[in-house]
């Protein structure tokens, strides 16, 4: 059976991988990192230790799992990586700094060298990583002087946006070490999502957007079936852009 692995199942865009996932009815595994409130049916471990990591592969591999499929998406806001207050580049902490690059890009580098190792061995594996696209759009301040004070800027952290920008980077980097290994990586690059963002920084976006709305999970989802699809066989290496149009100016 085909089986797809989302790490941070438990994040917006984690939810939507997953619904893509369950929609072609492929099994599903879900894992997140370390928390004391982790839904049920989540591998929950220390997504940035290799050992764990490995653990987990070893454990998937003795119940006898391929995974045909690994999705990487962001880490859900926390207080240490910036919760919903975007912190100005100046006020940055080195804790912040630290979480966002070790949950939002070590975190899918080691995935990607646990499980594309795995899937290099097979012959055949498809790797979709999804990134916020702060990674190639600084969102000008001017476009959120409406927001309501009181709620977030809508100007993403450097940490995180450099955490995003890395992870393209690297799958541009596999992509080309791939070859025909028969291992396909890609990146889904989205904008805000309509579902966790605040209505002040919802509205505020709009105007960016070409199409006149916000992403939906939905949107989100239709996107990363486009790659669960068996027959997107020849794509690897690109950045496919969800953001209604915003990346056109």
């Amino acid at each position: 059976m085909t089986t797809a692995i989302v790490l941070n199942a438990n994040s917006t865009p984690g939810q939507a991988a997953c619904s893509a996932v369950e929609a072609r009815k492929y099994n599903l595994i879900k894992v997140c990192r370390n928390s004391d409130n982790n839904p049920l049916g989540i591998f929950s471990l220390d997504t940035t230790s290799t050992n764990e990591v490995k653990n987990l592969a070893k454990d998937l591999d003795s119940r006898g799992a391929k995974i045909d499929y690994l999705i990487t998406c962001p880490a859900p806001e926390t207080n240490s990586i910036g919760a919903v207050s975007y912190h100005p580049f100046e006020e940055i902490s080195d804790s912040e700094w630290k979480d966002n690059i070790e949950q939002n890009l070590r975190a899918p580098a080691l995935f990607c060298h646990v499980f594309g190792g795995r899937m290099q061995a097979r012959g055949k594996g498809k790797i979709i990583q999804l990134v916020s696209n702060v990674a190639i759009d600084p969102h000008d301040p001017r476009h959120f002087a409406d927001v309501h004070k009181g709620e977030p800027l809508g100007y993403p952290s450097a940490a995180y946006t450099c955490a995003m920008a890395g992870v393209m980077a690297l799958s541009r980097h596999l992509a080309a070490m791939y070859q025909d290994s028969g291992v396909l990586i890609n990146n889904i690059i989205y904008g805000p999502i309509q579902e966790s963002i605040p209505k002040a920084l919802a509205k505020s976006y709009l105007q960016r957007i070409p199409v006149g709305r916000n992403l939906t999970s939905k949107d989100l989802s239709n996107v990363i079936d486009l790659l669960l699809n068996p027959g997107s066989n020849y794509i690897t290496g690109q950045n496919i852009k969800v953001d209604g149009g915003v990346s056109i100016w």
